[in-house]
């Protein structure tokens, strides 16, 4: 099973989602820890490497199962509420970001696990519009 850490990143009540060079798929910030990896330190250097910010705090919010959209495999993904330092960037191997509400994600191809259960859980708990 694949695992990784995502990076809930909110401002004016809206997420952060990024796409990969080449895909179409909108995603969170975050990614696979390195073997021995602690999450924060996963989250602190996936985002640095992704979007040019620093972590400022990390707080759990939940943790989802299904299946990869890139790898085709199962994939636990644990999310976190995230403070940041900076203003994201495209960096690295992403190519996009937006700011997403709610109403958007029918718009836009996202991940099925944002999709599905991270962004419907912000708007429950009015996190996001």
């Amino acid at each position: 099973m694949i695992i990784k850490f995502a990076a809930i990143i909110i401002s004016n009540g809206k997420v952060l989602l990024v796409r990969k060079k080449e895909t179409n798929i909108f995603i969170s910030p975050g990614g696979k820890p390195e073997f021995g990896e602690a999450a924060e330190d996963c989250l602190r250097r996936e985002i640095h490497e992704e979007i040019g910010v620093t972590l400022h705090n990390a707080v759990r919010f939940r943790t989802d199962c299904s299946v990869s959209a890139f790898e085709q495999e199962p994939i636990k993904i644990v999310s976190y509420l995230v403070e940041v330092n900076g203003e994201p960037v495209p960096s690295s191997e992403i190519e996009e970001l937006r700011w997403v509400s709610f109403e958007d994600i029918d718009n836009l191809h996202v991940g099925s696990i944002f999709r599905d259960a991270v962004i419907p859980a912000l708007k429950a708990g009015n996190l996001i519009e």
